[in-house]
């Protein structure tokens, strides 16, 4: 059985996907989240997080899908831009990814059924950290189906998937304004790939290359999305090999597809509404002292315990840890018992890094195997307890 999910949409074609991908794996999409420019006259914010081009057009984006749409302001920048991010550091304050915590928290307080939140991300470590640092402080599962996908096959499942995108920003060598901006995705895709093969870059535009606006797709059940007069074009950079320009989307219309969907509501959360007070995380050690000290578990007991430390390159070292905790109040192959098992484990990672004089901020890739998808919920939350983002 799946979670009731709230979608963070961009109005890319890459946040309605994976909404969509969530859906097709048992989760219910109950609620639509985004984040636009506080000044509204502003199309482009210099955000390292968030899309902005288009907003105007997400506007309208709970009468597509019926569904309800919770928008806030962002007030913050782009002020703690290093790669790891954690809510509790002082640090944060004022960055915009708080505006996102803002924002998640208000949907779980009128939602509060919400356990998970959809999200875009395919390639960047940066976004996608910032996600998950927010959904652990919130208590909710991140759900990426896009990451790390190859970008071609995503780009494929996109054009074949009914989503009718649209580029409404280019910044790429081989993309021409006049040319792409408002262009289909699915008649660009040519395009993209010959420039991929020619300059190293994006096809499903990872790397800024272009950002898209959706029109229609199977997430919009109630209607599909239309420019009520051509969007002016912004042309922010005239370089001659790498222009960049977007789409100013001024009016939309929604052409209604099915009458007996009624329109979502629009949830304005207000910007003097602050984040949540920082839910602190508790640590891997105190988890596993917390297992040595309880009387309903047991590391080890007649199964096999595993940990190693090995070199995999001149620069690299792998550290795996198998680590089963059973007992006579745990269930034999519950959830919990995954989870007791899953933050045993990591704590044995830990204490291997400590001894080999390093920590969770040399750690490059985690690859953590479940038995049970159904675990998967259970384990996850041990993870994101025990791992800093």
């Amino acid at each position: 059985m799946g979670f009731d999910a709230v979608a963070l949409v961009s109005g890319g074609k890459d946040s309605v996907m994976a909404a969509m991908m969530a859906q097709s794996y048992g989760h219910n999409i109950v609620a639509l989240a985004n984040l636009l420019p506080a000044d509204g006259d502003v199309e482009e914010l210099d955000s390292h997080c968030f899309q902005t081009v288009g907003h105007r057009a997400v506007g309208v984006y709970h009468e597509l899908t019926g569904l309800p749409l919770f928008r806030r302001k962002i007030v913050g920048t782009s002020a703690h831009v290093e790669m790891s991010y954690d809510v509790s550091d002082e640090r944060v304050k004022g960055d915009e990814v708080e505006d996102l915590r803002a924002l998640l928290a208000a949907v779980v307080r009128e939602l509060p059924n919400v356990r998970a939140v959809t999200s875009g991300a395919i390639l960047s470590d940066y976004q996608r950290l910032r996600v998950e640092a927010v959904c652990a402080d919130l208590g909710l599962t991140s759900l990426a189906y896009l990451w790390r996908q190859p970008q071609g096959l995503m780009l494929e499942t996109i054009c074949a998937s009914d989503v009718d995108a649209v580029l409404c920003k280019v910044a790429a060598m081989g993309l021409k304004p006049d040319r792409d901006l408002g262009r289909s995705l699915v008649d660009a895709r040519g395009t993209l790939y010959e420039i991929e093969s020619a300059y190293g870059s994006h096809c499903c535009g990872e790397g800024g290359e272009f950002e898209t606006l959706t029109m229609d797709c199977p997430l919009f059940r109630r209607g599909s999305l239309r420019f009520e007069c051509p969007p002016r074009v912004v042309v922010t950079s005239r370089d001659p090999f790498a222009p960049s320009a977007h789409l100013a989307v001024e009016a939309v219309a929604v052409d209604v597809k099915d009458h007996t969907v009624e329109p979502g509501r629009l949830v304005d959360v207000h910007v003097s509404v602050d984040p949540p007070a920082v839910t602190r995380r508790r640590r891997t050690i105190d988890a596993f002292e917390e297992v040595l000290t309880s009387e309903d578990a047991v590391i080890g007991g007649n199964a096999r315990l595993t940990k190693s430390w090995r070199r995999a390159g001149p620069k690299f070292w792998t550290v795996a840890a198998a680590v089963p905790v059973s007992g006579p109040n745990l269930a034999a192959g519950s959830a919990e018992e995954a989870a007791r098992s899953a933050e045993a484990g990591l704590h044995f990672v830990e204490l291997s890094l400590r001894e080999n004089g390093r920590d969770w901020s040399d750690v490059a890739l985690v690859q953590l195997y479940v038995r049970d998808m159904s675990h998967f919920a259970a384990v996850n939350e041990a993870y994101l307890r025990g791992v800093p983002s």
